[in-house]
């Protein structure tokens, strides 16, 4: 498997790998998100309609990491508040299919909304929640620059129990 990858912005067209991976990812035991088996019930167009919203708001983006064969690997979705007094916040998820973590297509993502939120006027801050014990997601957002705020203790409940999540943000200062 090479592992030679491309991030850009989402198309609709892609609405169908990134249903596929996001419902691969749910399956997942210990999977670091929030969908549990079974639990992903979006359909491909709702996934559509996902995309082409974000693409159409001034301050959110879905990024997607594609293979060297032209598989959706990695995908970034970053929402921003709808109310003029949020409008300035983006909130992100993302997530890695398994065979492609540890090859540097986090940081991409990561790098690239980073990029992305400095050169839009309306985004002032960036922000994500993550799971305390996913130590690995943690380094890759403390290395571009994420800062933590504070900690929700037994935020989720997921199979291994309950779940402290750990806030993290970062502010653009124009």
């Amino acid at each position: 498997m090479s592992t030679s990858f491309t991030i850009r912005p989402a198309v609709p067209q892609d609405a169908a790998a990134i249903n596929a991976l996001n419902r691969e990812i749910a399956d997942e035991p210990n999977n670091n998100v929030l969908w549990g088996a079974g639990e992903y019930t979006r359909t491909v167009e709702d996934e559509r309609l996902i995309i082409e919203e974000r693409a159409a708001a001034e301050n959110s983006t879905t990024l997607i990491a594609v293979s060297a064969d032209n598989k959706v690997v990695g995908l970034l979705a970053c929402y921003g508040g709808k109310r003029q007094a949020m409008r300035h916040t983006a909130g992100i998820g993302i997530h890695v299919q398994k065979d492609w973590r540890d090859k540097g297509v986090g940081t991409a993502l990561m790098n690239a909304v980073v990029d992305w939120a400095r050169t839009n006027p309306v985004i002032h801050r960036l922000e994500l929640d993550v799971f305390t014990d996913n130590a690995r997601a943690v380094h890759v957002y403390e290395n571009v620059g994420f800062v933590a705020e504070g900690i929700k203790r037994h935020m989720y409940r997921k199979e291994d129990g309950f779940k402290d999540v750990l806030m993290m943000a970062m502010v653009f200062l124009r």
